[in-house]
């Protein structure tokens, strides 16, 4: 087994880290004493409302087979 040592710099890189990882079936363990990626409800409200207003003005990007390739090349 290769262990990999990965230190992230906010909420949302540690979110998406382990999705990622979650949905490649890729075991991991998360060091507990100092995850902090518990949101508090006002956090969690705000980064909906910034959602909703971003896709307002436009700037989203539709998730396409060919974008997945891009960003994941053959790895799903």
């Amino acid at each position: 087994m290769n262990t990999i040592t990965v230190y992230s710099s906010s909420n949302k890189e540690r979110t998406l880290l382990k999705n990622l990882l979650s949905t490649m079936n890729i075991k991991f363990t998360v060091d507990l004493s100092k995850d902090d990626t518990r949101m508090s409800k006002s956090e969690y409200f705000a980064m909906l409302e910034q959602s909703i207003q971003q896709e307002k003005d436009g700037k989203v990007v539709e998730y396409t087979p060919q974008l997945e390739k891009q960003l994941f090349g053959n790895i799903i």
